[in-house]
């Protein structure tokens, strides 16, 4: 059976067709997305479309006036928004992307968007959801999985807000294979009280229909704001159970009081999935900004704050590749070792200029299993009266591309890699007094190894 395209219109007196009413053609759209569930009564595209079909919402009158009680997709459905969509039926242009805003979806009572694979509804595969501002009180794109069925899903030019909830949610805890993630393009969450995006069990595949996994190249994603971490609160991006590939064209994290990037590979220490930014910003308040086990990276930065995190501010374990960050990394007041590398032998990692500040335990800490590792920090200002300033011993090579870097510890340092300087090629047993131009230790400190 051929797919449907439903019409939706929220402004009837500025609606170019027909008036008020309509049955949801292109002549006469629906004034309503939707009436909060499912009746015999086909006067909303939520009632009246079936399986694979397309619903269309033009920007109408730039609220979500009509479109205000969610929507749930059926398997195989496209909801696109006229901002960003191009409507092509059998080679035949229909609409192109308007020049009007996101049409908005709201829910003051729920979820915006609802996709739910279970024993009652079957799969739900082929889901597209592109050109859209959600806002709910719920969760406002909740994409779940149970009952042992199928799901995937697609996200394109989208902007999410929870006012109460997590923005968006992709689950595939109950599919016997995840849920496929097949497009990620210009994603953003604006504001959060309960996590910005959360993918549980997740592939990563552009094309399911080739072997193998496809990597996934997604254009900007962004989550909060780094100047405002307080519209997010809880984790930023969290990637858990992940596998393939995902590659993003720049990162920009804002959020208070939860991880701003934390991902776990579904296969754990044995698993391949791969992490690629070629920019952005991680700033995260009361929690760390990065927290990785295990990955393939291939990431760059221009910025990575952490202040105040229960743990360690940058915890990488098990991690392959590189991690550059061209500007700053700056973690204060962490409970744990400030910046924490572990069993990371063979990555190259160049955290930039790097200020650490009033950690409980060690400042650096590349101490466990890392040889091999090449650690670089442009600048170094490390400051802690609990430990170490820089724990390397058992580490491979740690660079200091500066000639002013500063270390205020009770114990300054601990190696037996080599430490090189932009001062001395190489000394392969730091002596901070020898290897950086100015070391000072705190007044009531006592000398420790070094």
């Amino acid at each position: 059976e051929d797919a449907l395209v439903w019409w939706v219109h929220n402004d009837p007196a500025g609606e170019p067709l027909n008036g008020v009413g309509g049955d949801g053609r292109s002549n006469d759209p629906f004034d309503i997305l939707g009436d909060g569930g499912s009746d015999a009564t086909p006067d909303d595209p939520e009632d009246a479309s079936g399986d694979g079909d397309v619903i269309f919402i033009f920007a109408g009158d730039g609220t979500s006036s009509g479109h205000n009680l969610g929507i749930e997709l059926k398997s195989g459905q496209q909801l696109l928004g006229h901002r960003s969509a191009t409507l092509d039926l059998a080679r035949v242009t229909i609409q192109t992307p308007g020049a009007a805003g996101r049409p908005n979806i709201g829910n003051a009572s729920g979820a915006g968007v609802t996709v739910a694979a279970n024993a009652g509804n079957g799969s739900r595969q082929g889901i597209s959801v592109q050109g859209l501002n959600v806002v709910a009180s719920g969760i406002a794109i909740n994409a779940v999985a149970a009952n042992g069925q199928g799901l995937d899903i697609a996200l394109s030019d989208v902007v999410m807000a929870s006012v109460t909830d997590t923005a968006l949610v992709v689950d595939g805890t109950g599919s016997p294979n995840a849920a496929l993630i097949t497009q990620l393009d210009g994603v953003e969450t604006s504001s959060a009280s309960s996590g910005g995006m959360v993918f549980e069990n997740v592939v990563f595949d552009a094309d399911p229909a080739t072997a193998g996994l496809q990597p996934v190249t997604a254009g900007p994603i962004v989550v909060g704001d780094p100047l405002t971490p307080s519209n997010v609160t809880g984790q930023g991006l969290r990637l858990h159970g992940v596998r393939g590939s995902l590659s993003v064209a720049d990162l920009t994290v804002g959020n208070d009081g939860g991880t701003g990037l934390w991902i776990r590979d579904a296969d754990g220490k044995a698993g391949t999935f791969a992490f690629t930014t070629l920019g952005g910003r991680l700033v995260t308040t009361g929690g760390a900004a990065v927290d990785i086990d295990p990955v393939t990276l291939n990431v760059a930065l221009s910025e990575i704050s952490s202040t105040g995190p229960p743990g360690s501010g940058v915890l990488l374990d098990t991690v392959a590749g590189s991690l550059m960050v061209t500007g700053t990394t700056t973690i204060s007041g962490s409970g744990g070792a400030a910046l924490r590398v572990a069993n990371s032998p063979g990555a190259s990692l160049d955290f930039g200029q790097t200020t650490v500040d009033g950690p409980s335990a060690a400042g650096i800490d590349l101490a466990t299993n890392n040889a091999g590792l090449l650690a670089t920090f442009d600048t170094l200002d490390v400051t802690t009266s609990a430990g170490f300033g820089l724990l390397a011993n058992g580490s491979g090579t740690v660079n200091i591309n500066s000639t002013s870097a500063v270390i205020s510890a009770v114990c300054r340092a601990r190696t037996s890699g080599l430490v090189t300087t932009r001062s001395r090629s190489s000394i392969p047993s730091l002596t901070m007094k020898r290897a950086l131009s100015r070391v000072r230790r705190l007044p009531s400190a006592t000398r420790g190894r070094r």
